[in-house]
């Protein structure tokens, strides 16, 4: 006589391992939508650009998490590898966060590499010394609060190098948010050799906001009313 195969021992050895594989599966979804690797922490923050910004905080976030276990400049290879057409303002964010944790404005810029993301990294640390940290004024109130003969001093010593004077030309419009007259302030501040390379930030940032969209609310770019 044949042995029918849904005997009652057999039905309750199935449930049993049914309910066990699924205990598994739930007991470790959070686990796997909580471990993604750093590269999946930057994709989801990207996502929320289908429909809106960057989600400024969820990057910044993944950003710190990744400088905790590697260099600026092994990053930057992440990024431009996965996210070709965002590597220029993840950049921004990157150079701003190594800025902020490295404490210093000579670490933070060569920690950067100027050939990867159109110096998007650099940028970041030029723009973050210029509106909440110090490159070399002993003031930090004055840094939180930019000024423009403050701009205007800081931005000829970084004009020396061509990177750093690209990312004044950013700074200096989003000062100045006039395009003539921030090409005229490139003229004032940079030396002849490098303000092209101001001109070329102030044109980047007038059509498309690179500066403003990596930079959290933007209050300390108040205006001056002698401007």
């Amino acid at each position: 006589m044949k042995t029918s195969w849904m005997h009652p021992k057999r039905s309750v050895l199935l449930l049993i391992l049914f309910a066990s594989v699924a205990g598994l599966a739930v007991s470790i979804t959070p686990f796997l939508r909580t471990h993604r690797t750093p590269v999946e922490n930057l994709a989801a923050c990207m996502e929320s650009m289908k429909t809106s910004e960057i989600d400024l905080p969820c990057l910044r976030q993944s950003l710190r998490d990744m400088l905790e276990e590697r260099p600026a400049r092994e990053i930057m290879k992440d990024i431009t590898h996965s996210f070709p057409g965002m590597c220029h303002p993840i950049a921004h964010v990157l150079g701003q966060e190594t800025y902020a944790r490295e404490g210093s404005f000579e670490v933070a810029y060569a920690a950067c590499v100027p050939t990867v993301c159109a110096s998007g990294c650099l940028h970041g640390v030029v723009g973050a010394a210029l509106s909440t940290g110090n490159t070399t004024s002993d003031s930090a109130d004055e840094w939180q609060h930019p000024s423009w003969d403050m701009v205007v001093s800081e931005g000829a010593r970084l004009c020396a190098d061509i990177h750093a004077c690209h990312a004044v030309g950013h700074t200096i419009f989003r000062f100045l948010e006039a395009r003539d007259q921030s090409l005229a302030a490139c003229d004032n501040i940079a030396p002849q050799e490098t303000a092209w390379s101001c001109y070329l930030g102030v044109f980047m940032e007038d059509f498309t906001g690179t500066l403003a969209l990596t930079t959290d609310g933007g209050s300390v770019w108040e205006r001056n009313s002698e401007w």
